[in-house]
């Protein structure tokens, strides 16, 4: 094996090793940013609903909170947050 292959073959690997790694957070970014999109419109379309309702006097003081509830409930990106780098440092062996 020349001298070139001894430099060649760990970059390509390095490379591709980045190649994946740079691709999966891509990925991984929009799917979050997708989900949350889908989540706003719907509560956009909750939110219009909503006004529509209380425009024509449809809607009662217990259905309000309701409503209200699920507009201003914590939004998630839909993200697994289990699913991370894997770690090899002692103290995380160890701990398994």
């Amino acid at each position: 094996m020349s001298n070139l292959g001894y430099i060649l073959i760990p970059t390509v690997f390095l490379s591709g090793t980045a190649a994946v790694w740079i691709t999966r957070i891509l990925t991984r970014l929009y799917l979050s940013e997708h989900h949350l999109a889908i989540d706003a419109e719907f509560r956009s379309t909750m939110a219009e609903t909503f006004l529509a309702l209380i425009e024509e006097g449809a809607i009662e003081n217990k259905q309000m909170e309701q409503v209200l509830a699920a507009l201003f409930r914590p939004a998630s990106d839909g993200l697994v947050k289990d699913d991370a780098a894997p770690s090899f440092s002692p103290g995380d062996l160890l701990s398994r």
